[in-house]
């Protein structure tokens, strides 16, 4: 039974590295692959191109319900989950932070 056990601790004790492991290297292969994807663009649209909030303007007091308006220059506004193949095409993600 103590062997059963030690051996338990021993495979979750590495599944929970992993874990942290992944956890930590996420981000550093998100960023990897957002700059090869910027350097494989190369058109000078996207370097132009800006998405911005219209409303609500930058340091309102909003209520518990409000619309958020935004706006983008120098690209094409696609509706999420349509495939497109099109570099200067996307869609807004808004996260709110509670």
């Amino acid at each position: 039974m103590t062997r059963i056990l030690f051996l338990a601790l021993l495979f979750s004790s590495y599944a929970m590295a992993g874990v942290e492991m992944a956890q930590t290297e996420m981000p550093e292969t998100a960023k990897s692959k957002a700059h090869q994807e910027n350097a494989d663009v190369s058109h000078g649209a996207i370097k132009m191109a800006r998405v911005f909030f219209v409303e609500p303007l930058d340091g309102a007091t909003v209520p518990g319900t409000f619309k958020v308006k935004m706006g983008v220059e120098g690209m094409t506004l696609t509706p999420a989950g349509k495939k497109v193949n099109d570099v200067t095409a996307g869609h807004h993600h808004l996260i709110v932070d509670g």
